[in-house]
């Protein structure tokens, strides 16, 4: 298997485009200011939606609910590498020098 750790930035709302199992996707990571939770949603490599508002939940395997072809077909999971016992995800906790990293565990070598 192979994993990748996604880059997370301190912006409420930020898009970026990965590659994952040799796909192209667009990841839309935002901070829902009303609810205090992370969410994100997953795109094609056209920008058309595949899945969304799946909201960010540390330690927690963030795709395996969803069974759609047209999603990645690893593993999401937000880590917390400070291995603190807080498993709320705050506004700032993603971006440089943060301790919060999301790790895609993928399925080809």
């Amino acid at each position: 298997m192979k994993n990748r750790i996604i880059p997370l930035f301190d912006s409420p709302d930020f898009k970026q485009a990965v590659i994952l199992d040799g796909v192209n996707y667009v990841l839309r990571i935002q901070w829902n200011t009303r609810c205090s939770f992370w969410t994100m949603s997953i795109f094609d490599g056209n920008e058309t939606i595949v899945r969304a508002g799946i909201k960010l939940v540390p330690m927690y395997p963030l795709r395996a609910q969803y069974n759609d072809p047209r999603l990645p077909p690893g593993e999401f999971v937000l880590v917390d590498t400070s291995q603190s016992a807080n498993q709320e995800i705050g506004r700032h906790d993603f971006g440089t020098g943060r301790n919060v990293e999301l790790w895609y565990v993928g399925v080809t070598e």
